[in-house]
């Protein structure tokens, strides 16, 4: 996890969608208060997540490859910049 930037975010929208997503069903299935605008709605947010860790830890990975074959820079442990 050292040099994606968006961690909170994504985990942030997963642990909504997993809170959310079971009462929205619950809403739309079994009490008949909801519709199924609201289940979708639901996903995509699940969805844009997933995207979202997918590619930071691309990013993170090829910006940490191109760090080291570069040798100008590199991530120290904390995850900042050094110089070397």
């Amino acid at each position: 996890m050292i040099g994606m930037r968006y961690v909170f975010l994504a985990f942030s929208m997963l642990s909504y969608s997993a809170l959310l997503g079971p009462a929205f069903i619950h809403l739309w299935i079994y009490a008949g208060s909801g519709n199924a605008n609201f289940f979708y709605a639901i996903t995509l947010v699940y969805s844009l997540a997933q995207i979202i860790l997918v590619a930071d830890a691309l990013y993170a990975m090829v910006r940490v490859d191109w760090e080291q074959h570069e040798g100008k820079e590199s991530l120290g442990k904390g995850g900042e910049i050094v110089q070397v």
